[in-house]
């Protein structure tokens, strides 16, 4: 279509993949040295046990909270604050309206 414009791209990991970086990481952050021949098997070894699905991985995985939530905590729900660490409605306070009174509008901040 319009290639001019800058869409974000989509990245989509199914489980076999995200197995495979529960195990040997990424080429950011890699888990495992995998260099020649040794590493080459490893990979493959990887591969087949990654098709048996994420749920043997995570079984294998003891520390896989640790690689995939931050800082060993999961992220915080809508409407949670890190400052209090207590979960509260969004607060907005309603501004002064900038159309007449004939016209029943409120703006929210």
């Amino acid at each position: 279509r319009d290639v001019r414009r800058n869409y974000p791209q989509l990245s989509v990991v199914d489980q076999s993949q995200f197995a495979k970086l529960l195990t040997v990481g990424s080429a950011a952050a890699p888990k495992v040295e995998l260099i020649g021949e040794a590493g080459e098997k490893q990979l493959v070894a990887v591969k087949q046990e990654s098709e048996t699905g994420l749920a043997k991985a995570l079984d294998k995985a003891t520390d896989a909270t640790k690689d995939v939530f931050v800082n060993g905590m999961p992220p915080l729900p809508s409407g949670q604050s890190l400052a209090t660490g207590q979960w509260d409605v969004y607060k907005y306070e309603v501004q002064e309206s900038s159309y007449g009174e004939g016209y029943p509008c409120r703006s929210f901040k």
